[in-house]
């Protein structure tokens, strides 16, 4: 915008300025802070960020429930599965990492003792695969009583 457009405009928002308080004054009512007319720009752009502001509470409400089903699914397998430490750390991992890739695709922010914990119990479901290793049920209820822990700590849940 040219800088005489400008001045144009501004004097424009002046001479409206001026109407409205006289028509204040005519009408006995003092002019008080705030009651000013404002620029029809800035008025659309506060709009603009108030319904930023709840799409923003929406979608972290979202998030919430997204890392609670993550809970509650891996609380399952720890049920259903108790019988193999292996399977547990294997699903479990898995629900960790495909939390955080979901979460990542909706761009949301991931809580990295996610990616952390689902690799991580993925590595070792991987080695208890293997006939070498044999694999407790402790290790992956640590790992995921750290993720838990960790995040309730950081305050992220």
């Amino acid at each position: 915008m040219s800088y005489r457009r400008r001045e144009e405009r501004e004097g424009e928002y002046r001479r409206e300025e001026r109407e409205g308080e006289r028509e204040y004054r005519r009408e006995g009512r003092g002019e008080y802070e705030g009651e000013r007319r404002r620029e029809p720009a800035l008025v659309e752009e506060e709009r603009e960020i108030r319904r930023a502001k709840g799409r923003r509470r929406e979608r972290m409400r979202e998030e919430r429930v997204v890392e609670l089903m993550t809970l509650g699914v891996v609380l399952l397998v720890f049920v259903v599965f108790t019988n193999s430490p292996t399977g547990v750390a294997m699903l479990g991992g898995a629900a960790f990492t495909f939390s955080g890739i979901y979460q990542s695709s909706r761009r949301w922010r991931v809580n990295p003792l996610t990616w952390i914990g689902g690799i991580g119990m993925l590595l070792i479901g991987a080695l208890g695969l293997q006939d070498a290793t044999h694999i407790s049920l402790l290790l992956p209820a640590l790992i995921f009583g750290g993720v838990i822990f960790g995040t309730v700590a950081t305050g992220e849940l």
